[in-house]
């Protein structure tokens, strides 16, 4: 780098008079509109490759300031705006998000239809078209949610593996009993009661929850069941 500025400053430097003062001059000249054109590209290709862009499953591209990526949407801001508004794209119709330093992060394509809308803001200029905005996908996002959320599978998973665990028949009974019944409402921990008025949401939620619950139990089940075996076979050999 020191050796590149000695040579750039000794291109320019002032030069002896001689008899090809004048062609000399010229070539400064051109050396000069050459340095100052790469200079300024090099600014313009560091403020064109700062941003972020947002690769949409309609395959438009987004030039952007990535804010914040929450469980369902990413939210940002234009990238020639970024003192403007905020906006918010659910994260199903994203296959990737390629940020300023070169980093990508892939988004797996759900394959679910979406529908759009375009709603317009009369306004004394004429209609602004508000930016595209997606119909949440309350199935999706039901399952989603009964993963993050729910806990109740953990009290009906103790009693079986104790119960196993004592007494592998009887582990069977809370097993079955629990393991065939639907999580009640109080049990479920489901995040919003506005989201569960959603039928595809609340069975979405409600099934994946029983599923948990399920693999929970029998799990348990499993493990307490192993536990009995091999105490039993311990206190035999030490007979």
């Amino acid at each position: 780098m020191l050796l590149a500025l000695l040579h750039y400053l000794s291109i320019f430097a002032p030069q002896p008079e001689t008899s090809y003062g004048t062609m000399y001059t010229a070539q400064q000249n051109r050396n000069m509109k050459i340095f100052i054109a790469c200079v300024a590209f090099l600014m313009v290709h560091g403020i064109t490759t700062a941003q972020d862009t947002i690769y949409t499953k309609q395959g438009t591209n987004i030039e952007a300031k990535v804010l914040e990526i929450t469980s369902l949407d990413v939210k940002y801001k234009r990238f020639d705006n970024q003192s403007g508004p905020t906006y918010s794209i659910h994260k199903v119709d994203i296959t990737k998000i390629r940020y300023e330093n070169g980093i990508e992060d892939q988004f797996e394509v759900v394959d679910t239809e979406t529908d759009y809308y375009n709603p317009e803001v009369k306004t004394e200029t004429g209609p602004i078209v508000i930016a595209e905005t997606p119909k949440i996908d309350y199935f999706w996002q039901g399952q989603q949610d009964a993963q993050k959320y729910y806990r109740g599978y953990r009290a009906a998973g103790t009693v079986t593996l104790i119960t196993t665990f004592l007494f592998v028949p009887a582990g069977l009974i809370p097993a079955i009993g629990t393991s065939a019944t639907t999580p009640k409402d109080i049990n479920l921990n489901f995040p919003s009661s506005e989201l569960m008025k959603n039928p595809d949401y609340r069975y979405a939620y409600t099934a994946k929850s029983k599923r948990m619950k399920q693999g929970k139990v029998w799990t348990n089940f499993g493990i307490g069941a192993g536990a009995a075996i091999i105490l039993g076979l311990i206190l035999g050999s030490a007979e």
